[in-house]
């Protein structure tokens, strides 16, 4: 797909820096193995290090949050009910909406993509987690959903202890799912709402948190208006580095993220935001790692208490992702 141009009069994304630069792009890698599993658990938080965090704009009292927990490898029974699936609105279309083609195949470097059109999930790439998390929430897979032309992940309940409430989340972890740097980009909204934080990155094959990982969207504040993107560098001690930036994340923007042997640079709407080789001390990943799209459920990971101001459901909007070398 092509993205459009964004809406002049649609609140702006603040960027920290200037224009990106000119993409790098290096031979492809070895194609990685095939790899399909359940995920459950909760990363444990990281430990902050290197360079220091570098705030951009940050709503009142909302501290430096650890990185996205991709729960660890292994099925877990839910411990609590899951309530029906509820139904969402319609996706706003428009100059600064979803796109209308999908994406082109003219691009050489372009191996992979998915928008979403078909009647369900491709199993074959996408693996749908099923766990119980330890507030008492649950990811089940009935709250992913694939319909009007996009991925959805649901949140529903408003338990402030969290036990009872359900999301969802999935990894692109089988065909063409682990590489060894590329480009990903995903064309994303997020619905406001306490008490569900939608995140989209990279973990590594290994399903281990000490070979590193990187977050490009991770916004878990409720009002959307502060999304950051970070690396986790792993080399003996894991070191933590992250970029918030302002804007509008309730509305569609194309998230991207580029991972090299010596550098992460990651992109809203075709700007910079988070640049590796701007920051001391950071390290990129050098392990094979797959794309994830989830969205946590609080209270904790940073993520707030539901509230009553949450809405009977909060949906994290996908409308494509693409994988290139």
């Amino acid at each position: 797909m092509t993205a459009p141009d964004p809406d002049p009069t649609q609140p702006q994304v603040v960027y920290p820096f200037g224009e990106p630069p000119e993409p790098v792009f290096e031979p492809p890698p070895p194609p990685g193995g095939r790899r399909r599993y359940l995920l459950a658990g909760v990363l444990a938080l990281v430990v902050l290090g290197g360079a220091a965090l570098a705030v951009v704009w940050l709503r009142g009292g909302h501290g430096p949050a650890q990185p996205p927990p991709p729960p660890a490898a292994g099925p877990a029974s839910p411990s609590a009910a899951v309530p029906p699936t509820p139904t969402t609105a319609a996706s706003p279309t428009g100059p600064a909406g979803r796109s209308s083609a999908p994406a082109s195949p003219a691009d050489p470097n372009l191996v992979a993509a998915d928008d979403f059109t078909a009647p369900a999930l491709d199993t074959d790439r996408w693996s749908v987690y099923d766990s119980t998390n330890p507030n008492g929430s649950t990811w089940a897979g009935k709250m992913v959903q694939v319909t009007g032309g996009e991925l959805r992940i649901v949140g529903v309940g408003r338990n402030p202890t969290g036990a009872g409430n359900v999301s969802g989340g999935l990894c692109w972890c089988g065909t063409d799912g682990d590489r060894l740097y590329g480009k990903w980009q995903v064309r994303a909204r997020f619905e406001a709402g306490a008490g569900y934080g939608p995140v989209i990155g990279l973990w590594p094959e290994s399903d281990k948190e000490n070979d590193g990982s990187i977050g490009f969207a991770d916004c878990r504040v409720a009002d959307r208006r502060t999304m950051r993107g970070y690396t986790v560098s792993a080399l003996g001690t894991t070191k933590y580095f992250e970029q918030p930036v302002a804007g509008d994340f309730t509305a569609w923007h194309t998230y991207t993220v580029e991972w090299r042997q010596r550098l992460v640079r990651m992109y809203v709407d075709g700007k910079v935001f988070f640049d590796s080789t701007r920051q001391a001390g950071v390290v990129p990943p050098t392990v094979p790692m797959h794309l994830y799209l989830q969205q946590l459920v609080g209270p904790g990971d940073d993520v707030p208490a539901p509230d009553a101001h949450t809405p009977d459901a909060v949906t994290m909007h996908v409308d494509w992702v693409r994988v290139y070398r």
